[in-house]
């Protein structure tokens, strides 16, 4: 009986996944090449949303915690960084200017890292890079409201594959 060809190439798929995935993948961000431990930083990046917000989802981790907003409401947190959450954006954004703000944070190490990304069906809409704002420092109360300026706010430095 004469082999199959096609078997061994189906073994091949997860891997071909994998490295798309790995091809266009978000930037770890952070305010600065090496964190301090017990760090905070709160960063911020406002988008346009082209058409309907169905089916739109965030992926989202950092070393160590965070805790995420859009468009001002409360959308989730987490403390695992080796596995993204996703979260389903719908409810979330609208069409038109939409403001992803997360508070991140460091506990121990000076290793630290968060990254995002929102798609839409196969499509990406934003991406953590370093065109992100950042403030080490507490930027007071309403911070996460899409209307609070933050002009004054340095874009990112800092980048990297991963935070270890």
């Amino acid at each position: 009986m004469k082999k199959q060809p096609i078997l061994p190439l189906l073994r091949l798929l997860p891997f071909a996944a994998l490295v798309a995935a790995v091809e266009a993948r978000p930037q770890w961000i952070w305010a600065a090449p090496k964190a301090k431990p017990g760090q905070t930083i709160w960063v911020r990046r406002t988008f346009n949303l082209e058409g309907p917000a169905k089916g739109a989802r965030l992926s989202v981790s950092a070393d160590n915690t965070w805790e995420l907003w859009i468009n001002g409401e409360f959308a989730g947190r987490g403390n695992e960084w080796a596995t993204p959450k996703r979260i389903n954006a719908e409810k979330f954004l609208k069409p038109g200017a939409n403001t992803i703000a997360i508070k991140a944070g460091n506990d121990a190490s000076d290793a630290a890292g968060l990254v995002v990304r929102v798609e839409r069906g196969k499509a990406v809409l934003l991406e953590s890079d370093t065109t992100w704002k950042a403030s080490a420092a507490d930027p007071g109360a309403g911070w996460e409201k899409p209307e609070t300026a933050d002009g004054s706010w340095p874009c990112l430095l800092y980048t990297s594959p991963s935070p270890r």
